[in-house]
């Protein structure tokens, strides 16, 4: 079969509302490594919690993503003084979900905001660091980059203010950790002698449309008609009506007028197969690399040349 057999054979999936699933997506290349306590000891070892700074620090410069990840920011990072933010309100004291008054949520903002009661507010919505770290909260990295993290364990930790276990409940839905009336355990046969991880589940991969909806949206792979599950609550949903589904509108569960001649899809970049990831990307990312201004052909209005594996 030819690729252009294999892409027309897609978009009539598509076209009969077929969605690829994420979990479709290419096995993660990104290798087994240790999972380390803060002390830089294997936590298969100590039974001590994860600390994502030590964990994915052994490889990545995790300071200085930390300190320039805006999902961690969320504009703690830009305040403002009273009565002089964008807004106009005066009691508004940054741009971001750090202090700026949710007409819908109602959480905590002003010059007197709580971090840990912003943090038991916004549990659901921030992937810790930023204004999280001043109460021991690191940049939680397997929120975003593990194919099914247990938000739900990371959110119950947060608003319980057990900040130190909050990432490690993260792994819960891996089985590699489970909390018992005695508190937290690691099994130990999940891990080799170095104490890296054994299973597949945990490697890490680039965020899927799934991590993203989390918190921005509704991602919608099923051919099932798309309806809103009970209990949604999710502001880029509610505010903006942010869903990621290659699915007709006419084709959803969905009560919308005129909804019989509604034969778009939901998302026209869901429908062509997208991720977000293919327009979000990293800047280091090697795939999307293009390079500064300077280095530029004038002539060219897309810069097709990538990095090497070795670059």
């Amino acid at each position: 079969m030819t690729p252009r057999f294999l892409l027309a054979v897609l978009f009539a999936m598509v076209g009969m509302g077929i969605a690829p699933v994420a979990a479709d997506l290419p096995k993660p290349l990104h290798p087994t490594f240790p999972i380390l306590d803060a002390k830089g000891e294997p936590v298969s070892r100590g039974g001590q919690a994860l600390s994502t700074a030590r964990t994915c620090g052994a490889c990545h410069d995790t300071e200085y993503i930390a300190s320039h990840c805006y999902h961690a920011d969320v504009g703690a990072g830009q305040p403002v003084r009273t009565g002089q933010a964008a807004s106009g309100r005066e009691w508004d004291i940054g741009p971001g979900l750090f202090g700026r008054w949710d007409s819908l949520n109602y959480g905590p903002h002003g010059p007197d905001l709580d971090v840990k009661q912003w943090i038991a507010w916004s549990a659901g919505r921030h992937v810790g660091g930023g204004p999280a770290r001043s109460v021991g909260v690191e940049l939680n990295c397997f929120v975003c980059h593990l194919s099914e993290p247990d938000r739900s364990a990371w959110k119950r930790e947060l608003r319980e203010g057990h900040y130190k276990w909050a990432a490690t409940a993260t792994l819960v839905s891996t089985g590699i950790i489970k909390k018992t009336s005695a508190g937290w355990q690691w099994d130990a046969k999940a891990f080799d002698d170095k104490g890296a991880f054994l299973d597949d589940a945990l490697r890490p991969r680039v965020s899927s449309v799934a991590n993203c909806a989390a918190c921005h949206g509704l991602a919608h792979t099923s051919e099932k008609p798309l309806v809103f599950p009970q209990g949604l609550w999710d502001l880029g949903l509610q505010t903006k009506g942010q869903i990621f589904s290659a699915q007709r509108l006419k084709d959803s569960g969905l009560n919308l007028k005129g909804k019989e001649t509604l034969s778009r899809s939901f998302d026209t970049h869901a429908e062509r197969l997208l991720q977000c990831s293919n327009c979000h990307n990293t800047v280091n990312n090697p795939t999307f690399f293009s390079g500064v201004a300077r280095d530029k052909p004038r002539h060219l209005t897309f810069e097709p040349r990538r990095l090497s594996p070795g670059e």
